[in-house]
């Protein structure tokens, strides 16, 4: 063998482990590499809040797969990272193009969106173009509008597990909740028109970061006409007057329209207003009351907003105490069976104007009670009988001083005015009646409660001196009561007699020592059916003991704190 034919052999068989070497590697490669596989937990997002089952089967879902150069530095997506995908079965993704896709040796992060809306694959991700439609009256129009963002910057790795993603909503969700308590007037299924005016509709988004700029277009929405409707729009600021809803029912030419608070309506929240439209009839046409509220997405209370329209009823108030401003009224009133309630109405020179909500045409309304606010910024409240409101711009309400025995906030008048002491000697209250304070007062209950401990034997009060100390007043014994209980880790529960008068509502308590003398001295000019000779008071005289009054009245009677006593409640108004 000559040398030539030596070293073809060499240059053949190091060609052939060369080969050997190359294909083993490639094979070792393709056994460790894992093929990327996704699934998407939207079909539980898109259940919730959108009305969709899932992704539109075989729908364009949008992903950027980007390897990073670095092992622990998150790398930005560029449009030649896009990947097609399509939905199958169950939320899982997987590649347009038919063709397997495998990890590469560096980790990496996932972009991505879904959007119905017709739109061109962007080529800047710095800023690309989203807006919302100004029509969405459909159910496929608003969820063309639904723009569905991903980030997954999780420098995924080498697993066999396949990586779930997490779209979220990149705008805000408006539902409008149409309600009626005059169904004969207003029939919510002739709802012809719903728009929502003044609103944002177009931004640039930063694929990279999520951040969302909002741009210059404003535009009015229309809305679907039916009672519960929805509106998505961009994540925006909305101050008071600038976004307003309107409306309209068949067979009306012209739209109502509600303005919206101020709000700043933030992604991924669903904002549901609950509008009340009543169709009065005679004078009081329309009102629109607003119950607002934020839910799931996040919930949120937001507050409550009163729209009113159509003539106004004009209603003068009389004999107001002297020195009384008053500037704004709350008004509870009723007609058969019906109550109507009207607030925040402005009082101007003791004459209110307001839109009268009456049930039938020509009807009138039944004043029950009121809470007048004034300028100082106190409020006081007032009970009516047999006052009828015509609304014929010729009512006049008397806010005449209340008389001790007249009926008044549930029980019977016993003091006129701001307590502010008790005369021993005469057994009289010490009252101030100047300015607000005249329509300040005390009621008695008609009936007793019957017997009822000062406290359990249990309770840590039984052998403590607890703070109720006050003749007169047994809200501040009451209150003594709570505080010591809330210290000692009980509740009121411990306190029978102090619970059963509170339980009756706001305001009511058990009263002092000098309340429940004064009450049975005058039981007779109350009209009370005061049988039982000994009641028991709030007032403790002791360690282990509370004082009331015995069938003499003006004696003391001492019980051990855990005795029963009858008990007949009190409330200050």
């Amino acid at each position: 063998m000559n040398i030539n034919s030596m070293i073809m052999r060499c240059i053949n068989v190091l060609l052939m482990i060369i080969l050997f070497w190359g294909c083993n590697r490639a094979l070792s490669e393709d056994v460790n590499e894992q093929k990327i596989s996704f699934r998407s937990n939207i079909q539980e997002t898109q259940v919730v809040n959108m009305g969709r089952a899932s992704f539109d089967k075989g729908g364009g879902v949008h992903l950027y797969i980007v390897e990073r150069t670095e092992e622990d530095v998150a790398m930005f997506p560029a449009s030649e990272d896009l990947c097609e995908m399509v939905c199958g079965d169950a939320g899982s993704l997987s590649f347009a193009d038919g063709q397997e896709h495998y990890y590469p040796d560096m980790p990496i992060d996932v972009y991505g969106y879904y959007w119905k809306k017709t739109h061109s694959a962007p080529q800047d991700l710095v800023s690309v173009p989203v807006s919302v439609n100004a029509d969405q009256s459909t159910p496929e129009f608003l969820n063309e509008s639904d723009f569905l963002y991903l980030k997954a910057a999780n420098g995924y790795v080498k697993d066999v597990a396949p990586i779930r993603l997490e779209f979220n909503h990149l705008f805000s969700k408006l539902v409008i909740n149409f309600t009626t308590e005059t169904p004969t007037t207003v029939i919510l299924g002739d709802l012809e028109e719903v728009k929502l005016n003044n609103v944002v509709t177009t931004g640039i988004l930063n694929m990279g970061t999520g951040v969302l700029a909002n741009g210059e277009t404003v535009d009015d929405i229309q809305m679907q006409a039916i009672p519960n409707t929805s509106v998505v729009i961009f994540p925006q600021e909305k101050q008071d007057n600038d976004m307003i809803i309107s409306f309209k029912f068949t067979g009306n030419d012209n739209p109502s329209e509600a303005i919206l608070p101020s709000m700043t309506f933030e992604p991924g929240k669903e904002y549901v207003y609950t509008l009340k439209v009543n169709d009065y009839p005679g004078l009081g046409p329309t009102k629109e009351l607003f119950l607002v509220s934020i839910k799931d997405w996040e919930q949120v209370q937001v507050g409550e907003i009163l729209v009113e329209k159509g003539e106004k009823a004009r209603v003068m108030l009389t004999k107001v105490v002297k020195g009384i401003a008053i500037t704004k009224a709350d008004l509870y009133m009723s007609s058969g069976g019906i109550v109507r309630k009207v607030k925040n109405i402005v009082v101007t020179n003791n004459q209110m104007e307001f839109v009268f909500p009456r049930t039938v045409e020509g009807g009138t309304l039944q004043l029950d009670s009121a809470c007048f606010y004034t300028e100082t910024g106190e409020k006081f409240a007032y009970c009516f009988t047999d006052i009828t409101l015509k609304g014929n711009n010729h009512d006049e309400v008397t806010l005449t001083i209340p008389k001790v025995g007249d009926a008044w906030m549930g029980g019977t008048v016993f003091v006129v005015g701001k307590v502010t002491g008790y005369d021993e000697t005469t057994s009289s209250f010490k009252t101030d009646i100047t300015g607000i304070n005249a329509y300040r007062g005390r009621v008695v209950a008609s009936v007793s409660l019957g017997s009822k401990a000062w406290c359990e034997s249990s309770a840590k009060g039984k052998n403590s001196l607890v703070g109720a100390s006050s003749r007169y007043d047994g809200m501040i014994n009451l209150k003594a009561v709570e505080t010591f209980a809330a210290s000692n880790g009980e509740t009121l529960d411990a306190y029978p007699a102090f619970k059963a008068c509170k339980d009756l509502g706001e305001g009511w308590y058990f009263p002092a020592l000098d309340e429940i003398r004064w009450i049975a001295l005058h039981k007779e000019e109350l009209n009370l059916n005061m049988e039982v000779k000994a009641y028991g008071s709030s007032m403790e005289k002791s360690v282990v003991d509370y004082v009331g009054i015995t069938s003499s009245i003006t004696s003391d009677n001492l019980t051990t704190k855990y005795g029963p006593s009858a008990v007949w409640p009190v409330r200050a108004y």
